[in-house]
């Protein structure tokens, strides 16, 4: 296994605060690559020692990681927090980090897998991300934690043969709970912005789901075994109609408080994702709060198209010259 283009580490305390991670890649001729930007990883070790990883105000861009054998897990282009058959715990905060145009084969942006790390990400971005066939903006694997205020947006799949491959994933007993986070234009074949498998359980509170493509969430089982999906307060594009359960062992519980009117982004084309002020997810979620992971940024959205009132192509709803 080859792991770490831009830092490699395990069983220690760990605090990056105010750090680049960038164009490190990691690639193996002889087997599986893992954390094009930095990877920490825990295996085989029967002690339950404590170990705590801060990351906060860095930037994780443009790492990626490939392996020549076919059969070769080639994963995570950003970042990789993982342990395996390990009884250590991991408590991991990322905070207010950016991780955009990291590329692997599945898991694009970032990976967390290991059932005993709890986890926060906060006011964290991951935009711009690729993967061939699976979790191109990321994913969480048995790990258990919190997503607040963050934006996942116009993460890419490029491959099409993987079914109900989304930007996100949480699976293998997962527990994610997502509160005042954006997902927003990313790009799929058969799955959307998040896909919950295998055992996952995740709930979503205060969100925004709008223009992922084809769906915006998937629910899935795997070797007989359902996911769970609680979704409140949250706008979703189409509403329920965009979350796609493909079997009868997954459950979801769509809550009455859901909303599905255009979020009014100030401008999504140039990944501005903050409201306007007459967006209708103002003070739409949970105790009056706003819905989304960025408040009122701009009067009014912006509307590209030609505002020459004399040209033929004269559009009068747009407010920006394209």
């Amino acid at each position: 296994v080859a792991s770490g283009g831009g830092l490699q580490a395990g069983y220690s305390n760990i605090q990056i605060t105010r750090s680049d991670f960038l164009f490190n890649s990691v690639n193996n001729d002889a087997g599986s690559s893992y954390g094009g930007g930095l990877s920490y990883f825990n295996s085989f070790n029967t002690d339950t020692n404590s170990f705590q990883i801060s990351i906060r105000n860095s930037k994780f861009s443009y790492n990626s990681v490939t392996a020549t054998q076919s059969d070769s897990y080639v994963m995570a282009g950003g970042l990789s927090i993982g342990q395996f058959n390990d009884n250590s715990l991991i408590s991991l905060d990322i905070i207010s980090c950016i991780f955009e145009h990291n590329s692997a084969e599945s898991y694009g942006g970032i990976r967390i897998m290991g059932e005993n790390i709890d986890f926060v990400l906060d006011s964290i971005q991951v935009m711009y991300n690729e993967a061939l066939y699976y979790a191109s903006a990321g994913g969480f694997d048995g790990c258990s934690g919190f997503v607040r205020s963050s934006i996942f947006s116009n993460n890419i799949i490029t491959e099409n043969d993987v079914t109900n491959a989304s930007a996100l994933g949480v699976l293998d007993g997962a527990n994610v709970d997502f509160i005042n986070s954006t997902f927003a234009n990313n790009s799929t074949f058969s799955g959307g912005a998040l896909s919950i498998l295998a055992e996952g359980l995740s709930t979503s509170t205060n969100c925004i789901y709008w223009g992922n493509i084809p769906y915006q969430i998937v629910l899935t089982s795997s070797d007989g075994v359902g996911s769970y999906f609680d979704v409140d307060f949250t706008d979703i594009q189409d509403g329920i109609d965009s979350i796609i359960v493909t079997d009868s062992l997954s459950i979801l519980d769509y809550g009455f408080t859901n909303i599905q009117s255009d979020p009014l982004f100030c401008d999504p084309l140039n990944g501005d994702f903050t409201l306007s002020e007459t967006s209708p997810c103002i003070g739409a979620g949970e105790h009056g709060v706003n819905i989304g992971a960025l408040g009122v940024g701009c009067t009014e959205p912006t509307i590209y198209g030609c505002t020459t009132t004399t040209a033929c192509n004269y559009s009068q709803n747009a407010n920006s010259d394209d």
